[in-house]
């Protein structure tokens, strides 16, 4: 279109993009920015293409403006099934099953996209250097006019062009050579439709009390339950077994129902044992926790 008629294609929206006979591969052989004014990507099966029994269709460099990666962009949440549960689905078709059970984690890109053109939820997905930093909560706010050193924010699907516009003229300006870089964007979804889910960020800080430097750590997950004005969420295994030492801060980001405005948090601790007999105790196992603080994504709200 380009090179023929001079025109460029207002949009192109690549949904896992292969890899195979693509990665690595020079930009006229593959998509990138230069194909259309606007380029988002989603990746949803960036493993490598055949490593360690694993089989991963979709490509994980970004190479479009805006490059999307749910859940890591590699295994997605209810593409962990067994195959017979695909072939269920399918009416028993053992043919069609099974392409659902290679596939699954490739198809979530087209799924996702389906569902953000007439959701009311936002599939708000926020930059960061990587996924690990995402769900650690080291990236939770959004760049401003009153916040200059947040990160680009954008809606995955349909409505991240709009987003797009907003920052890029910001994204120019900052760029010492002019060109606008590839941006990673990290988010949650969830496992079966509808898939859209909220972003909520809890810290927990664990008590640096005497009382609890002498009873000493203890190994064990939390799980959290929001209530707020317009619903109550289900139990939430947000912080996982490990071992929890005093005055220690843990922080994670979790996806959940949109329960409005927070007005109480449930927390439950679940204490674990282990096979190793040094980290037994002959007392019963107490946490001490100073604070729990739960942040909505868009908004801040504590």
């Amino acid at each position: 279109m380009q090179t023929n008629f001079g025109v460029t294609i207002g949009r192109i929206t690549g949904l896992d993009p292969a890899e195979p006979h693509f990665s690595q591969t020079e930009p006229m052989v593959r998509l990138d920015p230069s194909d259309a004014v606007y380029v988002d990507i989603i990746h949803t099966d960036s493993k490598p293409f055949i490593k360690g029994g694993e089989l991963g269709l979709g490509m994980s460099a970004p190479i479009g403006h805006l490059d999307f990666y749910p859940n890591g962009g590699q295994n997605q949440p209810g593409c962990n099934h067994g195959m017979m549960k695909y072939i269920n689905r399918e009416n028993g078709s053992f043919y069609q099953g099974m392409r659902r059970f290679l596939a699954c984690d490739h198809v979530r890109a087209h799924e996702y996209f389906n569902e953000s053109v007439n959701t009311q939820c936002n599939f708000l997905a926020i930059e960061c250097d990587s996924y690990e930093d995402f769900i650690n909560g080291e990236c939770f706010s959004c760049l401003s006019e009153t916040n200059p050193d947040g990160k680009i924010c954008a809606e995955m699907g349909i409505r991240s062009l709009g987003h797009w516009r907003k920052y890029a003229p910001i994204i120019a300006s900052a760029s010492d050579s002019g060109t606008l870089p590839h941006i990673r964007l990290y988010s949650l979804t969830n496992a079966d439709s509808p898939f859209c889910t909220y972003l909520y960020r809890a810290t927990l800080n664990l008590a640096n009390s005497q009382a609890s430097k002498d009873h000493g750590g203890e190994v064990g997950h939390f799980l959290v339950q929001l209530e707020g004005t317009n619903t109550k969420s289900k139990l939430l295994n947000v912080f996982e077994e490990q071992h929890y030492k005093p005055g220690s801060v843990h922080r994670k980001v979790f996806g959940s129902i949109n329960v409005g405005i927070i007005k109480s948090v449930l927390l439950l601790w679940n204490h674990s044992t282990t096979m190793n007999i040094l980290t037994w105790r002959f007392e019963a196992p107490v946490i001490y926790v100073e604070s729990l603080i739960i942040e909505t994504f868009n908004g801040g709200q504590k």
